[in-house]
């Protein structure tokens, strides 16, 4: 996930898969009233059951919790 600001000028990148899954897309995202950000999307674990993936963020794009 890449943040940029109104002049296109990169502020933050970054990566949310680990080694047990992988988001195969992100649906949605929305900033949070602390700042953050929350997306919502479909994930594969083992490489082949999907499965809804929920992750929260700080509002440096660092992984607070992730659900699914």
């Amino acid at each position: 996930i890449t943040k940029i600001n109104s002049s296109g000028i990169l502020q933050w990148e970054e990566s949310y898969n680990s080694e047990s899954h992988y988001a195969s897309k992100y649906i949605d995202v929305n900033q949070t009233n602390d700042g953050g950000y929350i997306f919502t999307g479909s994930s594969k674990i083992n490489g082949w059951n999907n499965d809804i993936i929920l992750i929260k963020t700080d509002s440096n794009g660092k992984t607070i919790d992730v659900e699914q």
